[in-house]
């Protein structure tokens, strides 16, 4: 099955009334465990795959996610589990099983999540859409790093909708887009504690930044359509700025790091360079409507800040980040299209 969620930030200012809006609309609390398995060589995590045991109030539930068409979607495939052991002969006649026949290593748990999610789910004429508001650590040896985020699943309601609650509580709640899974953050750690192994054991040791997101080389088709093209290319603009937004959104002082920092606002206004140039080069060579989606969101992608302290302040407020909320929204819209 495919799960379409967007993931949201919540920023230390706003976690007390967000969690209490939850509670209040009867969001009731779960604790999730779970457990994430790849190769030392990081094989599934190189194909964008997720691996997890996860015990959800008394039943193990393994389950696979592999990328989907866009930054939203992922391939989901859950099965019940009698014990937390894993079974990849699951996998046998799914589009995922070439990838588990051809693991050269063997699989090992490299990090581990314990969460406490309020659930909240919210039936309406438009359909149902699920929050989950999630508090707690991804660890992997002595290295931890804390998750509070806010998502929101599609469970039947149709994607403008989705869209349109996301707003609201970015809006209401000054969130921040976030494209990183646990997973993703999950094998960052793993790898910083296989380092930290290797020296002597260390308590309380920080957990390591993520780098810059810089431009990847985009590789296309032949057979490739104009509009999927400009999906490719728009997409991997839109990565590069929410990857390199959210940790300077995050930041608690830009005065510390201020190398990294100046990195992060460097990757990200070469993301919003990069987007601007493609929608011109594409407005006038496909029919995609991009003319007042361009106009809207000008004056944002045109900031030319530099500076770390100016380029976090417009990375965390509201403008910005829910313009970056309406360019997913169209990408995903189009790529419906494609």
């Amino acid at each position: 099955m495919l799960e379409r969620e967007l993931k949201l930030y919540v920023p230390p200012a706003s976690r007390e009334a967000l969690e209490a809006e939850l509670r209040h609309a009867g969001a009731r609390p779960i604790i999730l465990r779970a457990r994430y398995f790849d190769t030392l060589d990081q094989d599934l995590a190189r194909a964008g795959i997720a691996l997890r045991l996860r015990l959800e109030g008394d039943q193990w539930v393994q389950t696979v996610k592999a990328p989907g068409p866009d930054e939203l979607t992922r391939l989901e495939l859950n099965h019940p589990r009698t014990e937390p052991v894993l079974d990849i002969s699951l996998y046998q006649d799914t589009a995922l099983q070439p990838v588990f026949a051809d693991l050269g290593n063997a699989l090992l748990m490299r990090y581990e999540t314990d969460i406490t999610r309020l659930v909240l789910r919210q039936e309406g004429s438009e359909g149902a859409v699920e929050f989950a508001y999630d508090q707690g650590v991804i660890g992997s040896g002595q290295v931890q790093i804390q998750v509070c985020e806010l998502e929101l699943e599609q469970m039947g309601c149709s994607v403008d909708h989705l869209f349109q609650l996301g707003q609201h509580w970015l809006q209401r709640y000054q969130l921040v887009l976030d494209f990183r899974s646990k997973a993703e953050r999950g094998g960052h750690l793993a790898n910083m504690a296989s380092h930290e192994s290797q020296n002597a054991p260390q308590a309380d040791i920080p957990a390591p930044p993520f780098p810059p997101q810089q431009a990847k080389s985009i590789a296309l088709q032949a057979h490739m359509s104009l509009r999927q093209a400009y999906l490719q290319y728009a997409n991997d603009c839109l990565n590069q700025i929410v990857r390199n937004a959210m940790p300077l959104a995050a930041a608690a002082n830009t005065d510390e790091q201020t190398g990294l920092h100046a990195e992060y606002a460097q990757q990200m206004h070469a993301g919003m360079r990069r987007l601007r140039s493609g929608w011109k080069l594409y407005s006038k060579r496909t029919d995609i409507k991009l003319a007042e989606l361009n106009a809207k969101l000008r004056p944002l992608l045109s900031l030319a800040y530099v500076d770390p302290a100016a380029s976090h302040a417009l990375a965390a407020s509201v403008p910005f980040q829910s313009g970056l909320l309406e360019i997913l929204q169209h990408l995903v819209e189009q790529a419906a299209q494609a």
